[in-house]
């Protein structure tokens, strides 16, 4: 009792109060960014995996079923609010926009027309409610390109750490790397069998999951580039035992290249290579202006060298004959376009005997020319712009000394890959090539530049 009465006694003091730690507030509160990375991770690895071993099913559906995952994903991620991209990734994104709302718009009703516009065909005039002569099939592409952006956006979120960036870059060269070593076995070892129906075409040449040999050369070839980076780059020397798998996974990639017999994959997975190869880090860098015409003269000269048995011969004139054919559609439609992915189906209307009539030609053997007949000249180079605008930020970030410019060199590698292949072939068009050069773009262009020093 005395002790409680010279307490009342004394004149009043603060009590002292349990202060909580700086970052216990922090530590309670919900880290949203996790579990969001999280799922954009899971979704790229899952689109990845899978789509290379669906490319013999139906691809409509294929395409649909991607695009409601990578939109489910990209709400969730949404929720964590957007990322800071720089302005070329802004503009990447643009860019990718405007060709999906154009592609829209030559699906929907022509706007003030109630009774069509007459369009004239070689079968005779037509009466169009939409820009597209095919609308159902512009509209599901349309969807394919906007699933590939929101792909495009899910990747730059995960290249914002380096760490995630460089580990998903080793996935994807291991996932090429078992497709390498599954086309190999099914040439080799199982008598060039197909993946999930009987193979029909591109007898004793590898195929792997894909159904076009040369679709299976690019995807090879973005893994040689990758695995080279990396290598380059020493990027996975955190674990030693890494650097002999990679060179194992690099010769297994480098043989199923070959075995697809695919003389353009070959010519533009080397120059490619070159691009990856060549550049030098620092101020006394190779110029910018000598890499690429040097890259293009010598895959221009590999190629005239592998395709000298062709010319003057039945196949390549039937190529150049196709062209001219395909050339006569632009000219119809130069600004409006047939409509995104209407190519199979128009093209049958101005098909003469001159190629190959017993041939049903689905592709214009130039992803630039189906660009141009399906979204017209304007709309069409769009994609021809965002890989220009990409390929210069590539080039400006692989300039910096490895091993901080091992991601950019793999996308400047891929996109020149990519660029050429497509000149007179469409493995781009075959969503899984079309997916990983997005990745390697992303993390090329995404991933965070190191910090100078105060001494730099």
């Amino acid at each position: 009792m005395t002790e409680i009465a010279r307490f009342l006694e004394s004149p009043p003091t603060e009590l002292p109060v349990a202060i909580p730690a700086p970052h216990a507030k922090q530590a309670q509160a919900p880290r949203t960014g996790r579990w969001t990375h999280r799922i954009a991770w899971i979704t790229a690895v899952t689109i990845l995996t899978l789509v290379p071993l669906l490319q013999t099913s139906h691809q409509a559906l294929v395409s649909s079923v991607s695009v409601s995952v990578l939109a489910l994903a990209a709400a969730l991620c949404s929720l964590e609010g957007q990322p800071r991209l720089d302005s070329t990734s802004r503009i990447l994104l643009g860019v990718g926009t405007a060709f999906v709302a154009i592609a829209a718009f030559q699906a929907i009703s022509i706007p003030g027309s109630p009774g069509g516009i007459g369009a004239d065909t070689p079968s005779g005039p037509a009466i169009l409610r939409q820009l597209s002569f095919v609308p159902g099939a512009t509209a599901l592409g349309a969807l394919r390109i906007a699933g590939y952006l929101v792909f495009f956006w899910l990747v730059l979120r995960l290249a914002r750490s380096r760490r995630r960036a460089e580990r998903l870059a080793k996935l994807v060269f291991a996932l090429v790397a078992l497709q390498a070593v599954y086309a190999i076995t099914a040439l080799v070892l199982l008598g060039d069998i197909g993946f999930g129906r009987e193979k029909t075409a591109y007898l004793g040449a590898a195929t792997g999951s894909f159904i076009n040999r040369n679709a299976l050369a690019a995807f090879c070839g973005f893994g040689l580039l990758l695995g080279l980076a990396l290598l380059a780059g020493r990027a996975e020397v955190q674990k030693k035992y890494l650097r002999p798998m990679m060179l194992a996974g690099l010769i297994v990639i480098a043989c199923a290249l070959i075995l697809t017999r695919s003389r353009m994959g070959l010519g533009a997975s080397l120059a490619g290579a070159f691009a990856v190869l060549s550049i030098g880090g620092g101020r006394k860098a190779t110029p910018s202006g000598r890499l690429l015409p040097v890259a293009v003269a010598g895959f221009g000269a590999a190629l005239l060298l592998w395709y000298a048995d062709r010319v003057g011969g039945s196949p390549f004139s039937a190529r150049l004959e196709l062209y001219r054919q395909v050339g006569r559609m632009i000219s119809e439609r130069p600004l409006s376009g047939f409509g995104l992915d209407s190519f199979p189906l128009v093209f049958q209307m101005y098909h003469q005997p001159a190629v190959w009539p017993g041939v049903v030609w689905n592709n214009a053997h130039s992803s630039y020319l189906t660009l141009w007949v399906e979204s017209g000249l304007l709309a069409g180079s769009l994609p021809l712009a965002a890989g220009v605008i990409a390929w210069r930020k590539l080039w400006h970030r692989a300039r910096v000394p490895l091993p901080e410019s091992a991601l950019a060199r793999a996308g400047l590698g891929a996109l020149t890959l990519g660029a050429l292949h497509s000149t007179i072939d469409f493995s781009l068009e075959t969503p899984a090539n079309a997916y990983v050069l997005l990745t390697l773009v992303a993390l090329g262009i995404g991933t965070p530049e190191p910090k100078k020093g105060p001494g730099s």
